[in-house]
């Protein structure tokens, strides 16, 4: 009893040296006479706040950021600033990494920071409140046609070209979730062309090559398979295609020769890449089914 005790002492002794530390952090004299020129109606004062309250939330001090996001929210008279402030609360609240989360307060700041948005934060919230949609969370029911529209709204709205391919590829999601696999080519096909966001290039690639393998069309999936096997920038996408291109090259089929070498070859590449010991396993079994003589990494 005696040690729990003095544990118990210890560990209270802790959270409260942790509090002290939290309790030193205070507004700096700056940030004090930034917060009485904002009360007093000077726009020129938000700008500057929320560039600290980005250092906060980087310095992980969530009682400071969310005490100047929220003052921006409701004091500055810079709309710009404030529907930034109303995003960035949204953000943290859906993530639930500095403040408890709570996506129906997210949802409420997105709604709220939309009305004076500048056009990059429109597009930044258009699609936080797409994504919130599209999954559904914490009392926010799933709405695919609501995420749709709000997806929609970024093609139509939103100047940022990196938000319009990101958009296009969610859309495919919802297309695809709809059924609809005609429209989900169309936006991938534009995705997948999209260079400048070359990670959405390469998933793009991927989607399109399982959808036309599972079409049947297999020249078409190993064409796609082989453009995201053979891109540097995403790892996962690259790994998958070059399985999924292993596989079908080792078989061949309707539209597409059977081609051991190249088989072999994306197999390697995707075993020396996996995690997964599952998928690991399997491409040494393609590779002896397949006849390989050399060395296959990971075997006994």
């Amino acid at each position: 009893m005696k040690y729990l005790v003095m544990a118990l002492v210890l560990i209270l002794n802790m959270q409260l040296a942790a509090l002290e530390k939290i309790e030193l952090i205070a507004p700096t004299e700056h940030e004090q006479l930034l917060l009485k020129a904002l009360a007093k109606g000077d726009p020129d004062a938000a700008e500057p706040l929320y560039s600290q309250a980005e250092h906060y939330i980087s310095e992980k001090n969530s009682d400071r950021a969310l005490a100047l996001l929220q003052t921006l929210t409701d004091q500055t008279t810079n709309k710009t600033i404030r529907s930034k402030a109303q995003y960035k609360l949204g953000y943290l609240y859906r993530a639930g990494s500095l403040f408890p989360k709570n996506a129906k307060k997210a949802l409420e700041l997105y709604q709220q920071g939309l009305k004076d948005a500048d056009p990059e934060t429109r597009g930044k919230i258009l699609g936080a409140l797409g994504i919130l949609y599209r999954d559904g969370d914490d009392g926010i029911q799933k709405d695919i046609n609501k995420a749709e529209k709000f997806f929609m709204q970024i093609l139509t709205s939103v100047p940022d070209e990196e938000l319009k391919v990101k958009a296009l590829y969610e859309l495919a999601g919802i297309a695809m979730e709809k059924k609809n696999m005609k429209e989900a080519i169309t936006y991938l096909e534009h995705g997948e062309r999209q260079q400048f966001v070359p990670y959405i290039s390469a998933q793009s690639a991927v989607s399109l090559g399982s959808i036309h393998r599972n079409k049947g069309d297999l020249s078409k999936a190993a064409h796609y398979f082989k453009k995201a096997a053979d891109q540097r920038v995403e790892p996962i996408a690259r790994e998958i295609a070059a399985t999924e291109l292993a596989l079908l090259l080792s078989q061949g089929g309707a539209g597409l020769e059977k081609n051991l070498p190249e088989s072999h070859k994306y197999a390697l590449q995707a075993l020396r890449e996996t995690q997964d010991q599952a998928r690991a396993g399997g491409l040494r079994a393609l590779l002896r089914s397949t006849g390989y003589k050399g060395k296959i990494p990971g075997a006994k």
